[in-house]
């Protein structure tokens, strides 16, 4: 059988690392993204993957053996080899700085392969100084960064834009648009396989008691979940859902269902005394300081009634989190990320 090399990714710990890293949607969209692509692979495939470090070879392969499909092979190494690179044809890299990775092609014609990238966050100053190089970088029409929803792709092409409109400006002549790289605009997605309960419960109903048994809920109170990193700064603001909810806790038997990761004690500590101040709201929560856990993740999604994502931040531009509920059969609120992907 004639081995075929598929493609080449550059995949650093700080890209897919959930374990000893903060959990953030680009790190779980980065390993999910590998897994995905290791199960697609056919018997024959080779797939080489660089990290950046030994150190990372370890979790990369605890990552990938368990998708990857008999017969195909994953490649681990540690430094970038554009031979590598060459017979795959293509370095698929976990974030749109593709003006850094120019230089593997500089010894030869930029024809050898190509290379390609994927839009995270981008209110962030040195992404946005890493889109507006894309104006300036070789880069051809074989050369793509993936934008995940339509204001990500407004946003790149506004930077880059401007940044043609300041090299006009700058050299006092009218410029051709750089004939690199492509924007296709792909939405991020999720595998629904963990959140299907039809074939193991006889309905949605008999699944959310089974989840609250397991959680200690109440089977007859209306659960509403948050589900993401729990944070003030970087993702959602909890005063708003905290003030609405013990509201309607006058009226109604309602949790609060809180799953997530807190990144640190003083981002802990706030959180508790933020919930100090809302004595009626009944609050419960998966996680903390310890990330929750995948299989309390899947239980709180089949626990709840109603999905609630208050993001409130700048950075925020696909909302993973949502499409995990949605894949649960739940109902989603979700102020911000849903209205930005649409």
């Amino acid at each position: 059988m004639t081995s075929r090399g598929l493609a080449s990714l550059l995949l650093p710990i700080d890209a897919f690392d959930t374990s000893t890293h903060q959990v953030m949607g680009r790190r779980v969209a980065g390993s999910s993204f590998a897994q995905g692509l290791a199960a697609s692979l056919k018997p024959g495939d080779q797939l080489s993957v660089f990290t950046g470090s030994r150190e990372a070879l370890p979790a990369l392969q605890a990552l990938l053996q368990p998708s990857l499909t008999p017969g195909a092979q994953a490649h681990l190494h540690a430094d970038l080899d554009p031979t590598l690179i060459e017979k795959s044809g293509c370095l698929h890299l976990p974030d749109p700085g593709l003006h850094q990775w120019c230089w593997l092609r500089a010894d030869g014609a930029a024809s050898r392969f190509s290379l390609t990238g994927v839009t995270h966050t981008l209110c962030s100053h040195a992404v946005m100084q890493s889109l507006e190089q894309l104006v300036t970088a070789p880069l051809e029409p074989w050369d793509a960064l993936v934008c995940t929803s339509r204001s990500a792709l407004q946003v790149v092409q506004a930077a880059m834009a401007c940044m043609h409109e300041r090299l006009e400006r700058r050299f006092q002549q009218t410029l051709s648009p750089p004939p690199g790289p492509q924007l296709p605009l792909i939405p991020l997605g999720i595998d629904p396989a963990p959140f299907d309960w039809q074939g193991r419960f006889a309905s949605r109903q008999e699944q959310r008691l089974e989840a609250r048994q397991q959680l200690g809920l109440s089977p007859t109170a209306r659960v509403v979940l948050f589900l993401g990193r729990l944070s003030f700064h970087s993702k959602a603001h909890p005063l708003p859902l905290y003030r609405a909810l013990e509201r309607l806790s006058a009226e109604h038997d309602l949790v609060l269902l809180e799953c997530g990761h807190i990144f640190n004690a003083d981002i802990a500590a706030a959180y508790d005394q933020l919930r100090q101040r809302f004595p009626r709201l009944t609050l419960r929560r998966l996680g903390g300081l310890t990330a929750a856990s995948e299989e309390e993740k899947k239980l709180a999604l089949a626990a709840a009634d109603l999905f609630c994502s208050p993001a409130d931040n700048l950075q925020e531009t696909f909302g993973l989190s949502v499409l995990a509920a949605m894949g649960s059969s739940l109902p989603v609120l979700d102020t911000h990320s849903l209205s930005l992907s649409c």
